[in-house]
């Protein structure tokens, strides 16, 4: 009944602020870590308690209702940014796994689910939940059309005729109830951009031959038409041997030495594989990657940075186009010279489709457009049979915890520096950290130099991008480094 669900609440915050405490130097008591207001109040939005429904009732008779989860309207949360959304998520998370459902946390940063699957690890353990799953979309859709056992296994075993038996490696364990979704910072997974996505379970097979195709691709694409580079790709030695290694590798010879008739299939498929490269190498610009430390290639939309993200063909020139410019070695380039088998896709405008309930957390639900909303409210209440709920918190704090000013680039940069500076002064009154985002390193040393910036650095202690890089171990350091009182931070907006 919802009284049991109201006092597991309470205790799974009792539990979580004994977790955290024990974890520091702080004993029980007055600085006991503890939930604001906001985050149970958030809570308990989420599970469906405060609905119109329950208007009027004693706490009697309200703690006696049956809790049904399938009676839960799918139900949108605003809790504004630094105010603690990772501990809703948590305890919602908890509640609905203890009650028998799979619960599938979803976020778009790989670092967001990383530190949050850490933080909230040791509760889990304790508990003994093992239904609980943490990752990005990408992952998500992974498991969604995988099951158990990843795509790319199956599709490597089809192809490369492995008696090798994938147990999978997907964390398949499952309570038999509820598929459950819970996104957090849910307005980027219906931003433009990322709503018009494909996820694409691509499998990628290396050939000893394929580098001579790509080679030649690449000289050809600096003097000719794409037609033409079909033409002199198709006819040349170099494709043929690549067809004959294919033939050779994975395709099964009978007692009499000729291959079955799957062998006269890998020429049509290379072919294929030839026009997509040459396709992609004439857009493969229209996608941004940027070399980390390592010199892997690593994927920038919007302002996210993945090393694990692939645009086809797209991601092999931008390799080859790093090499050219002697910022990467001919081994790593190499890496990247493989051909492609698409397995499946899934858009991810159809992510939430997928599960009976979807929870959804952001700081920013005030600021998405009606015709937004509408649209969410109509796709989930088709495909989850239920209506969804709106909630904005208050904040906690009498103060803001964040503030944004944005600034348009004016005709003068000597005007641009000035506008900046006075804002920096404004806000350094407040005592509060400043963080200035550039869209460039140059953008940083430009202001660096500006004589603006010298009537500042006597009053507030400067951390800079390259400073910053230096002496951080990780992330997670550099994070707790950065937000100190009366500080300016300057950065670029992908290290932000």
């Amino acid at each position: 009944d919802k009284g049991k669900i109201f006092f597991l609440c309470t205790k799974l915050f009792a539990l979580w602020s004994l977790v955290r405490t024990s974890g520091s130097s702080t004993t029980l008591g007055e600085s006991t870590v503890k939930p604001h207001v906001v985050q149970v109040i958030g809570v308990f939005r989420m599970l469906g308690f405060g609905d119109e429904t329950d208007k009027g009732k004693s706490k009697e008779s309200f703690f006696k209702e049956k809790f049904d989860v399938t009676k839960v309207s799918n139900h949108f949360l605003e809790v504004l940014t630094g105010e603690g959304k990772s501990i809703v998520i948590a305890v919602v998370a908890a509640v609905l796994a203890i009650i028998g459902n799979d619960v599938h946390c979803m976020c778009y940063s790989t670092y967001l689910c990383d530190r949050d699957k850490k933080d909230f690890r040791e509760l889990f353990e304790i508990l003994g939940i093992q239904t609980i799953r943490w990752d990005t979309y990408e992952g998500h859709c992974e498991r969604l059309l995988s099951g158990s056992t990843s795509m790319r296994e199956r599709i490597q075993n089809a192809v490369l005729r492995s008696d090798q038996v994938y147990e999978g490696n997907m964390d398949a364990v499952s309570s038999g109830g509820l598929q459950i979704a819970i996104i957090d910072e849910t307005d980027t997974l219906w931003n433009f951009d990322t709503y018009k996505k494909e996820y694409v379970a691509l499998t990628a097979i290396s050939l000893d031959t394929l580098k001579d195709v790509a080679d030649l691709i690449w000289k050809l694409h600096k003097t000719e038409q794409p037609y033409q580079i079909h033409i002199e790709v198709f006819t040349s030695s170099q494709f043929q041997e690549c067809v004959k290694e294919c033939i050779a590798k994975f395709t099964d010879v009978g007692d009499s030495g000729i291959p079955d008739k799957k062998g006269a299939r890998w020429e049509t498929f290379l072919t294929g594989c030839v026009r997509n490269m040459v396709w992609d190498l004439k857009e493969f610009q229209t996608v941004s990657y940027v070399l980390n430390d390592s010199q892997q290639l690593c994927c920038e939309d919007n302002h996210v940075i993945s090393n694990s993200v692939r645009h086809g063909y797209k991601t092999m020139w931008h390799a080859y186009h790093y090499f050219e410019k002697h910022e990467m070695t001919e081994q790593k380039r190499n890496k990247y010279i493989e051909l492609h088998i698409i397995g499946a896709k899934l858009a991810y405008s159809e992510i939430y489709t997928k599960y009976d309930l979807v929870l959804a957390i952001t700081g920013t639900l005030s600021t998405m457009h009606k015709c937004e909303l509408d649209h969410i409210n109509e796709q989930l209440a088709l495909s989850t049979k239920q209506p969804v709920q709106m909630t904005y918190m208050r904040s906690s704090f009498l103060k803001p915890r964040l503030q944004e000013v944005e600034f348009q680039v004016t005709t003068s940069k000597e005007d641009h520096h000035k506008a900046i500076a006075a804002c920096i002064k404004k806000y350094s009154s407040n005592e509060m950290p400043i963080c200035l985002l550039f869209k460039t390193s140059d953008d940083i040393d430009q202001f660096f130099a500006s004589s603006h910036y010298d009537q500042l650095k006597k009053e507030l202690p400067t951390y800079e991008e390259n400073i910053l890089k230096s002496y951080s171990s990780s992330v997670s350091d550099l994070i707790n480094k950065i937000p100190k009182p009366k500080t300016l931070t300057m950065m670029t907006e992908p290290f932000s």
